[in-house]
């Protein structure tokens, strides 16, 4: 993998991951339509769907300074796979009174993304989770 690659998937990751929080926390998915797509995108709509039923809102915040990628594979001229280690703590709160619904300390996500060119741009097509620490050192 060239330094090059390696950078524009690092910032490619970094955005979708502040328009996934920026999309939970505004209760509206289609903020990240833009960088999800497939699948990956109707799980996140449907969760969002959910929670803006419930009247509630999700603030999700990684801790960049313990997530990192651990791997970039490159299938082919339109799929590539990351590791990547992720650190996230998530709070959910009532949307009416800003009440603290529920908490979860920040915890260890590993997980295989993919990111797949479509006609329209490069997308995350797919997430797979692993139970930690998977290949993560932590």
């Amino acid at each position: 993998i060239s330094p090059e690659l390696s950078t524009e998937v690092s910032e490619f990751i970094t955005k979708a991951i502040e328009l996934q929080v920026e999309a939970y926390r505004r209760g509206d998915a289609n903020i990240a339509s833009s960088i999800m797509a497939g699948d990956i995108f109707a799980t996140l709509d449907k969760d969002i769907a959910s929670l803006n039923q419930q009247g509630f809102a999700q603030i999700s915040e990684i801790d960049y300074y313990n997530s990192y990628i651990h791997d970039i594979r490159v299938i082919n001229e339109t799929n590539i796979e990351v590791d990547t280690c992720e650190v996230w703590s998530t709070n959910i709160y009532r949307r009416a009174d800003g009440a603290l619904i529920q908490s979860t300390d920040p915890r260890l996500l590993p997980q295989t993304i993919t990111i797949q060119k479509l006609s329209t741009g490069w997308f995350i097509t797919q997430v797979n989770f692993f139970d930690a620490p998977a290949f993560c050192n932590q």
